[in-house]
């Protein structure tokens, strides 16, 4: 018998519209610390996990001095765009037509559980995937393959399970 392959998608930027959304946030919670950084710098960035964004665009030292409070903050920013945000075109179609050929799905997200829990609602996704992650699930966020691990292991699935991952490619993932 032929187990068919694992599919990881990432939700947040992917599925889900919200790229520019994370790029205007991240400018709002740096200004909201004292620095600012043009929007089409940190939107490069977005796909990256927001454990990385600060030292990414500012440094080590920016990161010491401001990383803590400008997440904070940016997850809170997110909380108030969240209604401006909406499943790409097709996205609920994909996942429908992902399990209708017979694939184990999974959601891959680091975005944090607050804001997945919002996306999974807005694809009404929960009946369609097997499992989804957040950022608590991971210790290192994207690029760093822990996401793809903890999905596979949220399955019972073995590190080398038959697998594919899609997600938007651009500078920051």
């Amino acid at each position: 018998m032929t187990v068919s392959a694992i599919a990881v998608l990432d939700i947040d930027g992917t599925l889900i519209d919200s790229n520019y959304h994370h790029a205007l946030a991240w400018y709002r919670a740096l200004r909201s610390v004292g620095e600012i950084y043009p929007v089409w710098r940190l939107h490069r960035l977005i796909g990256m996990g927001g454990d990385q964004v600060v030292t990414a665009v500012g440094g080590e030292e920016l990161e010491r001095r401001v990383g803590d409070r400008a997440r904070e903050q940016q997850g809170r920013e997110v909380d108030e765009l969240l209604e401006e945000m909406a499943p790409l075109p097709g996205a609920r179609d994909l996942l429908v037509a992902v399990k209708e050929r017979g694939h184990r799905l999974v959601l891959a997200s680091s975005a944090q559980q607050r804001h997945v829990e919002v996306f999974l609602d807005m694809l009404d996704a929960r009946d369609i995937v097997d499992d989804w992650t957040t950022s608590a699930d991971v210790e290192s966020s994207k690029p760093a393959p822990d996401l793809l691990q903890v999905a596979l292991k949220k399955l019972g699935a073995p590190p080398d399970a038959s697998s594919v991952m899609g997600r938007r490619l651009g500078v920051g993932r």
